[in-house]
């Protein structure tokens, strides 16, 4: 929608400036140039066309720029999520490869533990 609207204020702009030129052209060709008040007005509806040209080319830069840190975030979560993954499924293959059912978060097992049922501490000894 931007990039139509820009594209039109743009084509519109080119041909009134080229009509401009023309003008002056045939101004200068037939020796009837002189200070016109509509000279003005029409560079300035033009300067104005320009503003407005560039007032939406901000905004979609400013879209662009939103688009990207917004993915940019995505990416950084899946990349934090992979990690995550690739760390759990090490801890599980050493784990199975030491021959240990239960590894916690950070990977090591805890010795003197059984199953999750069972009360862990220090035996007491008479």
């Amino acid at each position: 929608d931007l990039d139509k609207s820009l594209q039109e204020i743009l084509r519109q702009n080119e041909q009134r400036c080229e009509q401009e030129i023309e003008d002056l052209k045939q101004g200068l060709i037939s020796g009837s140039i002189t200070p016109d008040p509509s000279h003005i007005k029409f560079s300035d509806d033009a300067l104005d066309e320009q503003k407005h040209s560039i007032r939406i080319a901000d905004e979609k830069v400013a879209l662009a720029v939103q688009a990207y840190d917004l993915v940019d975030s995505h990416i950084q979560q899946l990349d934090q999520f992979l990690k995550k993954s690739e760390e759990e499924i090490r801890q599980r293959e050493l784990a199975s490869a030491t021959g240990s059912p239960d590894a916690n978060a950070e990977g090591s097992t805890k010795a003197g533990r059984g199953s999750e049922g069972s009360r862990g501490g220090r035996k007491k000894t008479r």
